[in-house]
């Protein structure tokens, strides 16, 4: 769930991107992280009308959208809702991957993604770090596989569980959330067994040296992340279909294409930043 808005507009709302904000209108609010877009309208915020309260929390648009409709189609009014918007200060981020399907409380500003072996929830909160821990690591349970570690000073709080050879369950909660570690865990929860050297590392809640931010992911369809989309373009894939040719996003459902466009045109003003320096 996201919000975009045009560099501008952030500035004068004191907003950076990645910043979160709550939108409100005069049907109801959401909590989105911002985006920021140079296409946009100045003045105008977008939001995409997918996240719901069973993929998410906090982040459910249609309930921004004001209840006019075409009396013809009876489409909604989703384009005209004037929206005021309050900068939130986060206190932590972090991520809870599992193989059950874990329900977390309604006022946890959160998403919940498919993923293999079982789910991921990315979730931010103004609550202190060691506080929301403690709460949400009641919700996977006691058993003599699991490992709890506590880093006050440091803003980390880790709890894990082990399903025999494999990763259960885990739960990391820290100030910034590391994507690179989020990556890292839902690979390992994908995998049938893990080393000794592997569960070892969770319980560090140390990722490989090599593990890098593929960025976030762009191609729900072939699960085609930023990263790879980038890679393309710089062999030469400047088309929305030569990027699909080589890495097949955009190439489905469509709904993606847009914003490969819009990666392949920053990506060519940078290059162009970077060669007129």
């Amino acid at each position: 769930p996201m919000l975009s808005m045009h560099p501008e507009d952030a500035h004068r709302f004191g907003l950076g991107g990645n910043d979160f904000v709550r939108i409100d209108s005069a049907h109801g609010s959401a909590t989105l992280r911002v985006t920021l877009d140079t296409g946009l309208q100045s003045g105008s915020v977008f939001a995409p009308f997918h996240w719901n309260n069973a993929t998410s929390g906090l982040a459910r648009i249609d309930a921004l959208a004001q209840a006019s409709t075409d009396p013809i189609s009876g489409q909604p009014e989703l384009k005209a809702t004037p929206v005021r918007l309050t900068r939130l200060a986060m206190a932590c981020e972090g991520v809870l991957v599992s193989r059950q399907y874990i329900s977390l409380p309604d006022w946890l500003q959160h998403t919940r993604i498919t993923i293999p072996g079982g789910e991921a929830l990315l979730f931010a909160s103004t609550r202190n770090a060691e506080a929301l821990h403690a709460l949400l690591a009641n919700h996977l349970g006691e058993g003599l596989q699991r490992v709890d570690i506590a880093d006050s000073g440091g803003a980390d709080f880790r709890t894990i569980v082990f399903d025999g050879d494999r990763l259960g369950a885990a739960l990391f909660v820290q100030e910034k959330r590391d994507t690179a570690a989020v990556e890292w865990l839902i690979e390992c929860l994908g995998k049938a067994q893990l080393t000794g050297g592997e569960r070892k590392a969770v319980a560090a809640g140390l990722p490989p040296a090599d593990m890098v931010d593929r960025g976030p992911l762009i191609c729900s369809c072939f699960a085609v992340r930023k990263a790879a989309i980038l890679g393309a373009i710089k062999d030469g894939a400047l088309s929305v279909e030569a990027v699909g040719n080589v890495v097949k996003a955009g190439t489905n459902c469509g709904s993606c294409r847009p914003e490969i466009k819009r990666v392949i045109s920053d990506e060519c003003a940078r290059i162009s930043e970077k060669t007129a320096a």
